[in-house]
């Protein structure tokens, strides 16, 4: 890398803000370029961080190095742009009969055991989770380049030489002509934000679907899935879905059963070959970069893989050869 250039990071979800931030802190000239999109996955993230994940709570990509380095990123973090932006939390989570043996093993795997404690013989609790205002986040570092003349606009990139660029855009990078080699799909998803007489006390998962209350009478539920996107501008309705998981999970008495669906928040999220985070340069181009694919565990994965990235970016080293583009790239697409 060139000590002396610019670095425009592309695109203002949670990835690009975290790595801005990094950026900056590391001594960087560093530009913010976003420009709003209507179904961006940022947008409408529930800002769920769990060491486990999934129906059988399998620990996440690299968990052990993961989740300490993100809670502490999150922290220092609120702690410079003075925003409540992160709330540690214990996650209650309901498994399936089918999922419990293997649920049950987790308890005493070296692991996975430090994260997990048993409720019930359906319900267990995950430890060092977190709630993380993505909103917020994303919208105070949005005004905060803006104010020191670090927000710039895309056009002005295509014709300049002059910038390192990263491209964090998510699956809106399906349709760039010199990331398409990455063979992106995408996941369509949507919550709902509901009114209740009564909310629960504490954020939870069941069967697949996550509760976070808001207030004492707004509670967010989500998500659905939709997996064969293959357009970012276009919403796919779900609702029809949304609403029969909220009637079924008012019949479990999670909340009570006179409920109303005040919003409905749609995005869609990047997946690659694998559902992990790839990141590093571009196999072909000069001066671009890119960190894609980080999904549904993007709020746990964010300030790790940007660490990662920054530690390849400025030494040229990589503890994740795998994750590389050039590793991910299809066979189709050598040649750009």
């Amino acid at each position: 890398m060139s000590e002396n250039a610019s670095i425009a990071v592309i695109g203002g979800g949670l990835t690009g803000c975290v790595l801005f931030w990094s950026l900056q802190g590391r001594g960087h000239d560093v530009y913010l370029c976003h420009r709003p999109t209507q179904y961006a996955a940022s947008s409408a993230s529930m800002g769920l961080l769990s060491p486990l994940s999934g129906p059988r709570l399998a620990p996440i990509w690299q968990m052990t190095s993961t989740i300490p380095f993100s809670h502490q990123f999150y922290t220092a973090l609120q702690k410079k742009i003075g925003e409540p932006i992160y709330q540690p939390i214990s996650l209650k989570r309901y498994i399936s009969d089918q999922n419990r043996k293997q649920v049950e093993k987790r308890l005493s795997m070296r692991e996975t055991a430090p994260y997990i404690s048993q409720l019930s013989s359906d319900c267990y609790l995950i430890h060092e989770a977190a709630m993380i205002d993505i909103t917020s986040l994303c919208q105070y570092t949005h005004q905060y380049a803006d104010d020191i003349g670090a927000m710039i606009d895309i056009d002005s990139l295509n014709s300049s030489d002059e910038f390192h660029s990263i491209d964090c855009r998510g699956a809106y990078m399906m349709h760039s002509e010199i990331w398409s080699g990455l063979g992106f799909r995408a996941a369509f998803g949507e919550n709902a934000i509901i009114e209740v007489t009564h909310t629960l006390n504490a954020p939870l998962q069941s069967h697949g679907w996550t509760l976070i209350p808001i207030d004492q009478h707004q509670l967010w539920v989500g998500s659905t899935y939709r997996w064969d996107i293959d357009d970012c501008e276009q919403r796919y309705d779900t609702s029809s879905e949304l609403e029969e998981a909220i009637s079924q999970l008012a019949k479990k008495q999670l909340f009570d059963s006179n409920w109303t669906i005040k919003h409905i928040k749609s995005g869609i999220r990047p997946i690659i070959e694998g559902r992990l985070p790839v990141f590093g340069p571009h196999p072909y181009l000069k001066r671009q970069w890119t960190i894609n694919g980080l999904g549904s565990k993007g709020t746990a994965w964010a300030p790790y893989v940007v660490d990662q990235f920054m530690t390849l970016f400025e030494t040229n080293v990589c503890a994740h050869p795998k994750r590389l583009p050039k590793a991910n790239w299809r066979n189709e697409h050598k040649k750009v």
